[in-house]
């Protein structure tokens, strides 16, 4: 253990006696061949001048009361390389004060892709009135740090960071990806995910035994680790049970999330949020082509194994194709999207992908002079532009209105005094290309 060598409490004393400052200035590093225990007697000096390895100024000094001072050294991944078993404070003339005979320690410095190592070395020297002596007059609290708990806070930062952005549970495309492997053995795919806010990757196909179905499978994530680091360890559960995050043993914090189902006939529902996995949504772009990794929402019959993924959102909502090899998507030409209803009642008996007809609307003949508005007249498209007229608007999907030719037409009809036709009406709007994410 570290000990005041006779010459420094000497020193000390002699300070303190002639009311002077005690100015410890260095910490002295060596690393000294056959180098024995430590002197009963306290009498021991510098070490010879070819056995220090580093000499550097104090980085920081407090006191812990009138009685007791504290020295820091902080050495960065920047110094070394060297190895020490000695370890020295000096004062401002060069006389060594305590020191310590320790182990061979090893400090080195980052090179390229090899980390270097952070050493602190400390020393308290108990003294009477040692606090006056030496004039510190800081506090050994305020910068005295508990490493551990600065490191793990910085570690819980980071998880609650990722946990902000990704939930308690997110995947990155197939990451860990339940699949029947073969029996009752199930895989994992590799990937990359998070769980609470821990990211785990596995690097290789992981694999699960379960039986007893219907049963889920769940992913155990947690950082393990001390001082010198932390890792993501994960695990893999089968039960018919709901778990939740817990802390084990060890205090260490596990966060799960259910990954898949299995029913009892085997079937699997993939439970993972997948992280931007956009695969089904319609975008709209101002160009004639669908831009890489979209295609045309245009009603085409599509490959079920080339479009899989497609498939597996849309399934045969919108065509079941030849009904084993292909099928089909959304016809989105020339139309306008209008919300599901789901239950509200405004727009009842809908489906998803079903279209609807115009709403038949009367219109003043006497704005602008329109004439023509007539089925066979609303090829003009000046007529249409006007108007805003649907030309498809015709008797065959109207059964029950009569389109009138106006002004020349018997048939237009008066409401309020004024001349009126119906027609088929539509907004203002540009026309885009939708496209389907696939």
């Amino acid at each position: 253990m570290a000990f005041i060598t006779i010459a420094g409490e000497n020193k000390i004393a002699f300070q303190q006696g002639n009311s002077l400052l005690l100015n410890i200035t260095h910490f002295v590093l060596a690393n000294i061949a056959g180098l024995g225990a430590e002197p009963a007697n306290r009498i021991e000096g510098l070490p010879a001048s070819g056995d220090i390895v580093h000499t550097q100024a104090v980085t920081r000094k407090g006191y812990v009361n009138a009685n007791q001072v504290v020295y820091s050294l902080a050495m960065d991944s920047t110094i070394g390389d060297f190895d020490f078993n000695w370890v020295g404070i000096k004062d401002a003339d060069n006389v060594l004060i305590a020191c310590s005979h320790i182990p061979t320690q090893q400090k080195r410095a980052t090179a390229g892709a090899v980390p270097g190592n952070n050493v602190t070395r400390n020393f308290l020297l108990a003294f009477s009135g040692i606090a006056a002596t030496t004039a510190i007059a800081v506090p050994a609290e305020t910068w005295q740090i508990d490493f551990t708990t600065r490191l793990l806070q910085i570690d819980e930062r980071e998880r609650l960071s990722n946990f902000d952005i990704y939930g308690q549970a997110a995947f990155f495309a197939d990451g860990f990806k339940v699949s029947l492997q073969s029996g009752s053995t199930y895989q994992m795919a590799a990937g990359i995910g998070y769980v609470g806010g821990i990211r785990c990757e596995q690097l290789s196909v992981a694999t699960i035994n379960v039986t007893g179905l219907p049963k889920s499978i769940w992913m155990d994530a947690s950082l393990q680790g001390d001082i010198n680091g932390v890792s993501a360890v994960f695990s893999f559960s089968a039960t018919a049970a709901t778990l939740t995050n817990y802390t084990d043993g060890s205090g260490f914090k596990h966060y799960v999330t259910k990954i898949a189902d299995i029913s009892a006939g085997g079937v699997i529902t993939d439970t993972r949020m997948v992280v931007g996995d956009n695969t089904g949504v319609i975008g709209l772009f101002p160009r004639t082509s669908a831009p890489p990794g979209w295609i045309k929402a245009n009603g085409a019959l599509l490959s079920r194994t080339v479009y899989a993924k497609l498939f597996a959102v849309y399934g045969t909502t919108f065509g079941a194709g030849d009904g084993s090899t292909t099928f089909g998507i959304p016809d989105c030409r020339g139309e306008f999207p209008r919300f599901l209803d789901d239950g509200r009642g405004i727009d009842p008996g809908r489906t998803v992908g079903s279209a609807q007809k115009g709403t038949a609307v009367p219109f003043d003949i006497g704005i602008n002079g329109v004439v023509g508005l007539t089925s066979s007249a609303l090829s003009s498209g000046a007529a249409q532009d006007e108007v805003g007229v649907d030309y498809q608007a015709s008797d065959t999907n109207y059964a029950s209105t009569y389109f009138a030719d106006v002004p020349s037409s018997s048939n237009a009809v008066v409401q309020n005094g004024v001349s009126v036709a119906w027609g088929i009406s539509r907004p203002r709007n540009v026309a885009m290309l939708a496209c389907i994410k696939y």
